[in-house]
């Protein structure tokens, strides 16, 4: 008996989201080593990814959706701007060019890291709750687009301030 995997899909394609970001956003800004210290999501923080004076929440959506899934009223509220980014994915066809699956784009992001690197990323992904099984394979994606937006007073948000009294956890979409 197969027992059911650790990751929902949800989980899967919001962690395919943020290593895409991990990998082709932040190593390529701040290197590997400070973007690995940045990505800090998988410690159940608040924000995905925070650096110096600034914080990413990636939001990984199948292409259609118009809607962003905020969980947590503390994913979009700070005193310091920061960014929402939004990996849309598509449904991907295996053995096709492009096609990502978790499994295969966390492989492809080990091939970068040393020995250190390679013991803090597999601890981030311990605490994410993954562990390589084939059946990850079954989920195929691909990358259509990143969007990003300034975080600050402008954009549609709800924050702590906002709650009446007696509410102390709320998610939204936006």
């Amino acid at each position: 008996q197969r027992t059911a995997l650790p990751l929902s899909e949800s989980e899967i394609i919001g962690l395919v989201g943020e290593i895409y970001f991990l990998q082709d956003v932040m190593v390529e800004k701040y290197g590997i080593d400070r973007a690995l210290e940045a990505f800090i999501g998988v410690d159940k923080a608040h924000k995905d990814f925070e650096i110096d004076d600034t914080w990413y929440e990636v939001k990984a959506i199948h292409n259609g959706v118009r809607a962003v899934k905020i969980s947590s009223i503390e994913q979009l509220d700070a005193n310091t701007t920061g960014q929402l980014e939004i990996i849309t994915l598509d449904q991907g066809t295996p053995g096709t060019d492009g096609n990502i699956t978790l499994n295969s784009i966390i492989k492809l992001f080990k091939k970068h890291l040393n020995q250190t690197q390679l013991l803090d990323f597999d601890e981030k992904l311990r605490k994410a709750n993954y562990v390589e099984d084939e059946r990850y394979d079954d989920y195929n994606y691909l990358f259509i687009k990143r969007d990003e937006y300034r975080v600050n007073n402008e954009i549609p948000r709800i924050t702590s301030g906002m709650l009446p009294m007696g509410i102390t956890k709320a998610g939204y979409e936006i």
